[in-house]
């Protein structure tokens, strides 16, 4: 993978839209070939922002708190865009796969005219190799993202290929962490293969699980005696259903006869006498109290009653009148600046004098205008004139009328008159009815056989809650049983299976174990060889390995005494984490492009130049160096100018506090 570009866009110190040409072409990443881009500045010209900014177009807010996300971007937006009214910034970083396609991640963060943040959004644009046409998406599950991203460039491979060279020595003040050795098995793939350890020890386990689940032919031989009890059992179990319902039926068609005669007795009751003069009681009390809801409700509204058309229309002219004379009131206040400017303007002298006509004229067409340019430039529509001079009161009050006893009124009415005329025509129900007849003893019948009928259906409903949970236990049986047959068959093969599986953890245990070693003596030997290149003092160390058991470097003086790395001065443990981030490239086989902020502030010459010499033009096929002023010497230049493919100036403006990209480093310096 190697970075073809990075791109900002009013990001912090770079104003406006500057782009930094990151690639480097396959034909020229050979040994012999050029394969650093160089970018120099001052302090605070940009060069953390650039790695910084890198990084988080990779990864983003992953592995950063909320507090330390607010911290960082608070101040993303460049001040002086910012200053002009500027509201949105965005870094663009795009990158070359090993399969030559092209992937482009966009971020931009909008701003409120505080500078503060109010929203964070991720694109992305994908090339396939030799295309012009991208798919293009928003990033909005970020999970998926991350995946992505992690096959490319994993995140816990980014402290030893995206890192501050100062803050180099905590890789070696860290390694006691158990993170450092996460970080170290997923580089070398240990952890793909452990992955794979685990799923098989799993698979190991279903495999025993279904192994203890083959039934005996003893349990199968019970399992064929119950099912055939259970038989038994539901056949007397549907035929008491049966008599059951049967009776049922019997207690239904008693039931329904009963009712039957009740209603019939009930249907010449109720043009009985007693019961029609009962009806003519309730409908004479409904008579009584609509009068009386009429004279308490009705009569203190009757005018809003009478008049609630007219009313109605009135509000709503009202209503119109009162919104004309506040859009007339709108209108002229808008135009209050307006008529005063024109009084000053007509004030001046003016060579030639105007006319009262060219005036009034001027100051009609520059109305309309003014108008045109605000809100009150539409008439509002009001048919004829105004029509009425009201107080507020008085509008406040005809406003206020509610009408929610008009349907009242009119049910009222309605009500009124159906009953008046049932009053009548029970009255002469009244004078040719017959005496009731009595039904307590069909009615007791009804209750009998109700009650027949509850302790039949209980019955009914308990008989098949049992034939459930036997039907229940039945068809749980014979699975039972059919699985035992199936896996007596299987037996064999699950067993072979077995075998094979922990023979396959067994060898795969062994590779692990062996892979580990492998990595191990691969970073020990990668790791020895670049630090007693690296350093001046070549007789100074003796033993120096990576210890598989805690991941940690171990390094022996020549008389074979432990030396305490923490205890180097940060010179010394910038080239031993060096040496360390040298050797876990080579044991990960990741082709992964470098970024290095600072990496030579803390060397002397010496250690700068084996660092020049021997280290950078052969740790990646892509290192982007970010270097200080105080970094530079002649032949630190002299090796740049051999080895750099690109170079940058970041050269920041003090009088307008921003930066610019300048081309040609060497120019400059």
């Amino acid at each position: 993978m190697k970075f073809k570009y990075i791109q900002f866009n009013n990001f912090k110190t770079f104003y406006g839209n500057q782009m930094i040409d990151l690639y480097i072409p396959e034909s020229s990443t050979s040994r012999s070939n050029p394969n650093i881009i160089l970018i120099g500045g001052l302090n605070g010209a940009g060069k953390t922002t650039i790695l910084k900014a890198i990084h988080f177009a990779l990864f983003g807010k992953r592995e950063m708190s909320s507090s330390d996300y607010e911290r960082i971007f608070a101040n993303v937006l460049n001040n002086q865009y910012a200053s002009e009214g500027g509201r949105e910034a965005s870094v663009t970083l795009s990158l070359e796969t090993d399969n030559y396609d092209t992937l482009e991640i966009k971020v931009i963060w909008q701003f409120d005219k505080n500078k503060k943040l109010i929203h964070e959004d991720r694109q992305i644009k994908y090339y396939k190799a030799g295309s012009n046409f991208a798919t293009s998406q928003r990033v909005e599950d970020p999970k998926s993202y991350e995946r992505m991203i992690d096959k490319l460039i994993p995140i816990h491979a980014a402290p030893f290929f995206i890192f501050d060279g100062e803050e180099l020595k905590d890789i070696i003040i860290r390694q006691k962490r158990s993170g450092l050795k996460e970080s170290i098995d997923r580089i070398t793939g240990i952890t793909m293969y452990n992955r794979y350890l685990n799923d098989l020890q799993q698979i190991q386990s279903n495999l025993q699980s279904d192994l203890s689940k083959t039934t005996s032919l003893r349990e199968t031989e019970r399992n064929q005696t119950r099912v055939n009890e259970i038989d038994n059992e539901l056949k007397k179990i549907s035929e008491d259903i049966k008599y059951y319902s049967d009776k049922k039926t019997i207690v239904y068609n008693k039931r329904q006869r009963t009712r039957e005669e009740i209603d019939n007795k009930l249907k010449n009751n109720q043009n009985s006498r007693d019961e029609l003069i009962n009806e003519r009681n309730i409908i004479e009390s409904k008579i009584t109290n609509i009068e009386s809801d009429y004279i308490k409700n009705m009569i203190p509204h009757l005018p809003e009653l009478l008049l609630a058309d007219k009313i109605k229309i009135l509000q709503e002219r009202l209503y119109k009148e009162r919104e004309y004379n506040k859009h007339i009131l709108r209108r002229e206040t808008s135009l209050e600046p307006y008529y005063k400017f024109m009084n000053q303007l007509f004030n001046e002298d003016i060579s030639p004098p105007l006319t009262d006509v060219q005036k009034n004229k001027i100051k009609n067409l520059g109305e309309q205008i003014w108008l045109k340019d605000s809100s009150q430039n539409q008439e509002y529509p009001l048919e004829g004139p105004i029509r009425h001079q009201l107080s507020d009161q008085d509008i406040n009050m005809i406003r206020n009328i509610s009408f929610q006893n008009t349907e009242q009124f009119k049910t009222n009415i309605k009500n009124m008159k159906e009953l008046q005329e049932q009053l009548i025509t029970i009255k002469e129900r009244i004078e040719n009815a017959p005496g009731a007849q009595d039904i307590s003893k069909e009615q007791a019948e009804a209750e009998r056989l109700a009650l027949l009928n509850r302790d039949l259906e209980r019955k009914i409903k308990s008989i098949y809650s049992k034939k459930d949970k036997l039907d229940d236990e039945k068809r749980r049986l014979n699975r039972k049983i059919t699985d035992a047959i199936n896996k007596g068959s299987n037996a064999s093969k699950l067993h072979d299976q077995y075998n094979s599986v922990t023979k396959l953890i067994a060898a795969s245990d062994e590779f692990i174990t062996k892979l580990r070693e492998h990595k191990s003596e691969t970073i020990s030997s990668e790791f020895a060889q670049m630090l007693n290149t690296l350093f001046r003092k070549k007789d100074e160390f003796g033993d120096v390995f990576f210890d598989i058991n805690d991941y940690q470097i171990k390094i022996h003086s020549s008389t074979g005494q432990l030396l305490s790395i923490t205890d180097r001065s940060a010179g010394e443990m910038q080239m031993i984490s060096s040496a360390f981030i040298w050797a876990l490239t080579k044991a990960s086989n990741l082709k992964l492009p470098m970024v290095i902020d600072t990496p030579l502030g803390r060397l002397d010459s010496y250690h700068r130049n084996e660092l020049i010499h021997n280290y950078y033009k052969n740790l990646s096929d892509q290192v982007i160096i970010l270097s200080t002023d105080t970094e530079i010497t002649k032949e630190y230049i002299d090796f740049m100018k051999e080895h750099s493919y690109k170079q940058y100036l970041l050269e920041y403006n003090e009088e307008k506090k921003y930066t610019l990209v300048r081309a040609d480093y060497f120019s400059f310096v």
